[in-house]
């Protein structure tokens, strides 16, 4: 992003409702299930009220268009974590990558995101140890049982009649979403990471899906780094130590100016072996 361009969001970003809303989506403490909650509620205003707050979905996608060639980019394979209303994969067209899967826990964010045309396939799940059911069912997988630690979660899924049997548990960690290994080129996170939101351990999760000599990018604000206790002093030391596991490698991590509502941001690209 230019100068010119940092000085008009700074311009235009004077949305309290956008900033309250989103430390509501942070707040200290908050589950998962609460964190969806504050989504599905921001849900039609979420594009509108971010206009010239939230710089990320531009950074993240920069930095990914500098490693592929513009004219291989429509070959490129994507997932966009945390897709949201689509506002990544809005950048990845712009910028020549067409073939894009976006999986967000939000429901109602991914059906503002489904109605921009800019995805292949739209994944209504978490990056935790749970399977994405609804693609198991559509690939012809009848005999399924569910696991999740939210009763009110597992309910609605009872309400699906897509399960054999619902186990009301927690679970260690294990693959997690419905996607087979070395399925994508690239991985792009932006608005991904916070309090309540992706944990450390789904690092293992992304490796997994993405093929040898894929990349992983990361863009985050960077004071949940400290802000956050999932992050503080675990985040990249966890990141650290799969790479001296030989998982993948690091390709750099930078500060960008203005990443949400003026705070810095941090990129982390990483490249699976």
């Amino acid at each position: 992003m230019g100068m010119a361009d940092q000085e008009m969001a700074k311009t235009i970003c004077d949305s309290n409702f956008a900033d309250n809303t989103n430390n509501m989506a942070h707040q200290k403490g908050i589950s998962p299930e609460e964190m969806v909650g504050v989504y599905d509620e921001w849900g039609e205003n979420y594009d509108k009220s971010l206009v010239g707050c939230y710089n990320g979905p531009a950074i993240a996608t920069s930095t990914l268009a500098a490693y592929f060639e513009k004219h291989k980019r429509r070959a490129v394979f994507v997932l966009d974590v945390a897709a949201g209303t689509g506002k990544v994969g809005e950048q990845l067209h712009q910028h020549g990558f067409t073939s894009i899967d976006g999986l967000d826990p939000s429901e109602e964010l991914l059906s503002i995101a489904e109605r921009k045309n800019i995805y292949r396939r739209l994944i209504h799940s978490f990056i935790t140890p749970e399977p994405t059911v609804g693609i198991l069912h559509q690939h012809g997988f009848t005999s399924i049982d569910g696991l999740d630690p939210s009763k009110e979660l597992l309910s609605i899924a009872e309400r699906k009649n897509i399960y054999r049997r619902l186990i009301h548990s927690f679970i260690t960690p294990e693959p997690t979403v419905g996607i087979e290994s070395d399925t994508y080129d690239a991985i792009v996170i932006s608005g991904g990471m916070g309090e309540g939101h992706i944990k450390c351990s789904a690092l293992n999760e992304m490796i997994r899906v993405v093929k040898k000599g894929g990349l992983i990018c990361i863009v985050m604000r960077e004071n949940y780094l400290d802000n956050v206790e999932e992050y503080k002093d675990r985040l990249e030391p966890y990141m650290k130590q799969l790479e001296m596991g030989g998982k993948w490698e690091k390709v750099e991590r930078r500060r960008v100016p203005n990443y949400s509502f003026q705070n810095n941001g941090i990129v982390f690209l990483y490249k699976v072996l």
